[in-house]
């Protein structure tokens, strides 16, 4: 699993060097503080980060803004987990290449 600023490195895309992308990845959340930062502030605003242009600054605020629609989407389209093979099917495509046993939680509430 990719660290937050391994994560951000990906979307940043391709700079002189990995290194360089990751140094530009966590230059970038030092100075904002942390990805809520990063997705209220303005473009312009990461651009203060070297390394970080218009183009580098919409990339990353555009896949914070698909995460934030993920996690809201209606109820609707979220999945149901009522059985056993549901919560399989949600868990399994994240799982089945591990190489070691890891434990997962789902919390549900009434609804499931």
């Amino acid at each position: 699993m990719l660290s937050t600023v391994e994560l951000l490195a990906v979307v940043i895309g391709t700079g002189h060097g990995d290194d360089t992308v990751l140094q530009v990845a966590e230059n970038l959340i030092t100075e904002m503080g942390d990805l809520l930062a990063i997705k209220r502030a303005a473009p312009i605003e990461l651009q203060a980060t070297p390394g970080i242009g218009p183009a580098k600054a919409r990339r990353v605020k555009a896949a914070l803004e698909l995460g934030h629609r993920l996690m809201t989407l209606p109820p609707e389209e979220r999945p149901i987990v009522n059985s056993p093979a549901t919560a399989a099917d949600l868990l399994m495509p994240d799982m089945m290449y591990l190489e070691q046993e890891h434990m997962r939680v789902i919390l549900l509430d009434t609804r499931n």
